[in-house]
């Protein structure tokens, strides 16, 4: 799995330089500022800067220092955890705040005490080999409201027993306070059972909102673990091991029914590896379906292409038709994915379709492909495609492939109506687009480029 490399035999006697290429990673999404005080002498500082790249996967997290900004991910899925500034000064260095993960679908832990405590841990563990006391001095801050309230609490060992009794609150309360019937109890299969690695999520009054609130933490482990390199056919085989796995549990209800993480991880990647099989029977099937499918969306609308009368579903098919000729210039590339993601492209942002509805007819592969390529239109026009491209960017190559194959096909003649300014807008798009996504296919990007060079004679100012 490319998410996780673990060299065999690795000696961290002599480990290498770590840097961003040494691991696949991705950046933290929703960053909170927390306050610390790290010292280093000038001695740590050079260790400090070599990294820690993991060589089993007992070491949860891979560190690399990138022009004086340390960064912490976690090894075996590549997010990022913890990023900051070190900064010299007369006595050595210094880290005065740093930056955390608050992305709860990457990083459930939402201490900020905790977190810089961790942070200087796997400084010391994984790099100096030392003390945490001996680069930080903890007692300095104050602790968060949740600690400093347990801290204050009355000291229940000196009660007679029936007071403790009285006293003490059930566990699950003093972790997450509870309104509804049902929550959800999430584990992580590489820590199954642990405790120490579970959180609570979610607070419901019906079952059937706590499942499907823990049918979509599968579905995002199962989407995580397709974006970050594993293979359709093995998806499930990596979730077993590395995905989360919610159960729902009741507070004082009794729960008639019993929600497997893992049934409904198998069904769901079943249904995938059987709709986006290779096999060449099966991508004539899928086209006909996906076809199909988009044409009636988009003939119930009566949409053509613009500025002509032409039926719609002809620039769908245009769309595949250049993936398929792009497909055997491609390593390892999942045609059936890339046709059905051709074929569907503008279903949820030019029709009544949603994802939800897409998903049970194609699959949540192909429906997360679907909506990454398709624009948020809350956001202004020159944001839109950036956006987009940022969400293609977190997918494989065959979705990149479909987003150039669909400018590639609108580099036609320009409506008659479009002004100078419009004809150049849509020209510099088709040069972000290749900038961003070129580097998939040489053969795609050199389509685009021919492409790009005959549309500029229409760029003539009026």
């Amino acid at each position: 799995m490319k998410t996780m490399p673990f060299p065999h035999n690795f000696n961290h006697e002599h480990d290498p330089v770590a840097t961003r290429d040494s691991w696949q990673i991705t950046p933290i999404d929703e960053p909170k500022a927390i306050v610390t005080d790290i010292h280093f002498t000038e001695e740590q500082y050079l260790k400090v800067i070599r990294g820690f790249i993991p060589s089993d996967m007992d070491e949860r997290y891979f560190v690399y220092v990138e022009k004086d900004w340390i960064f912490i991910h976690r090894s075996w899925v590549g997010f990022g955890i913890y990023k900051a500034e070190i900064k010299k000064v007369d006595e050595g260095y210094v880290i005065t705040e740093f930056l955390v993960e608050r992305n709860g679908k990457k990083y459930q832990k939402t201490n900020d005490s905790n977190d810089r405590e961790e942070f200087a841990h796997i400084i010391t563990t994984h790099i100096l080999h030392c003390k945490v006391d001996q680069i930080i001095d903890l007692t300095k801050f104050s602790p968060d409201p949740e600690i400093l309230e347990e801290k204050t609490k009355p000291n229940i060992k000196s009660n007679p027993p029936e007071q403790k009794i009285k006293d003490e609150e059930p566990k699950i309360k003093k972790e997450y306070v509870i309104r509804g019937k049902y929550y959800l109890r999430v584990y992580d299969n590489y820590h199954y059972m642990d405790e120490s690695e579970a959180y609570n999520h979610g607070d419901y009054n019906i079952y059937d909102e706590a499942e499907n609130a823990a049918k979509n933490i599968v579905k995002e482990s199962l989407l995580h673990l397709w974006q970050t390199g594993s293979p359709i056919d093995d998806v499930y085989s990596q979730y077993t091991m590395y995905g989360e796995d919610p159960a729902v549990l009741s507070v004082n209800q009794s729960i008639d029914k019993i929600f497997s993480a893992r049934t409904y991880a198998k069904l769901l990647c079943d249904q995938n590896e059987s709709s986006l099989s290779d096999k060449s029977q099966n991508l004539q099937d899928q086209y006909q379906k996906a076809i199909a499918y988009a044409a009636k969306k988009h003939a119930d609308l009566n949409q053509t292409i613009p500025g002509t009368n032409i039926p719609y579903v002809v620039h769908l098919s245009n769309v595949a038709m250049e993936v398929i000729m792009a497909a055997p210039h491609m390593k390892g590339f999942n045609l059936c994915l890339a046709v059905q993601v051709a074929l569907l492209h503008d279903v949820l942002e030019d029709t009544n379709t949603s994802k939800l509805e897409l998903e049970d007819h194609f699959g949540f592969i192909v429906a997360e492909s679907v909506s990454a390529l398709t624009k948020n239109k809350s956001l202004s026009k020159d944001q839109q495609i950036q956006d987009s491209i940022r969400r293609i960017k977190q997918l494989p190559k065959e979705i990149w492939a479909v987003k150039i194959a669909d400018r590639i096909t609108n580099l036609q003649p320009p409506p008659m109506e479009w002004n100078f300014l419009k004809k150049y807008k849509y020209w510099k798009e088709a040069k972000i687009i290749n900038i961003e996504l070129g580097e998939c296919s040489e053969y795609l990007l050199k389509r685009i480029l021919d492409k790009m060079d005959e549309y500029s004679k229409y760029m003539k100012s009026d």
